[in-house]
Order: C-alpha cells, then structure tokens, then sequence
C-alpha cells in the first residue's frame, strides 16, 4: 500500500475542532482520485484486483492508505521472479521452464504519480472555501 501522511500542528483547540473536517474531507477527496486512477491502472483479467482496491482512512493521525488486500497485488505492484524447475499448466498443456518473470504494473505508484499535481490545487481549493465560509460567520 502507498501510504502518505500530511502532518499539520494545531496549537489553538478551537481552531483544531474547527479544521478538522476540511483535512478530513480534502484527505478522502485526494484519496478516492488516486484510488479512481488506480483501478482504471490495474490488471483486468479477472476485474478481482479492481474490485478489491479500497481507500481507508485512519482517523488517529489523518493519513489514508490506497491498496489491496490480496495476496498477489504487491507482485502485480512490483513483480516477482521465480526460478528453478517450473511445471505448470498454461491453457490445458503442461509446460517446463526454469524461469517465470511477471513485469510489474505500478498501478498504484502511477496514480499516485498522476495526482501529485493535484493534492496541493485540493487543499488550498477546500481550505479557502472553508476560510471563505468562517469568516462569513
């Protein structure tokens, strides 16, 4: 999982009470745009890993993590090699080799890379129009 923390110091308690929900809401918008991206990025073969990637905020320390809980999303992620004496069935033949290489997808990496731009334009979007909107008040 792509894990990124924004870490923001808040002395004042009221003003900390009343910023808590636009970091909270700018967080989860960033978040569900990367995780957008990278399901439209992943492999497809089955729609399983699409299905499977999920955003989860963690309200302790206002981070969120982008990823999947299946046991081969990190190879898809990153790739993986295997070497040795293989056998394995590909469309109903039995074949042999002594090397398998999966290429990786970066899937995840590349919607990250993509919002990049992006995270800086939604904070200071949502935090003056929350500004905007406290000092109406």
């Amino acid at each position: 999982m792509i894990n990124v923390s924004v870490k923001i110091k808040i002395t004042d308690s009221i003003m900390k009470i009343q910023l808590d929900k636009p970091i909270k809401s700018t967080i989860f918008e960033i978040w569900q745009n990367i995780r957008t991206d990278a399901v439209q990025n992943a492999p497809y073969k089955s729609w399983t890993l699409r299905r499977s990637l999920s955003a989860i905020y963690k309200d302790k320390w206002m981070t969120t993590e982008v990823g999947s809980n299946l046991v081969y999303a990190p190879i898809q992620e990153y790739g993986w090699e295997i070497t040795g004496n293989l056998r394995f069935k590909i469309w109903k033949k039995w074949v042999r080799t002594r090397r398998v290489r999966i290429k990786p997808k970066k899937y995840l990496t590349r919607a990250y890379n993509k919002n990049i731009p992006t995270i800086q334009q939604t904070f200071k979007k949502n935090f003056d129009r929350y500004i905007t909107k406290l000092m109406r008040k």
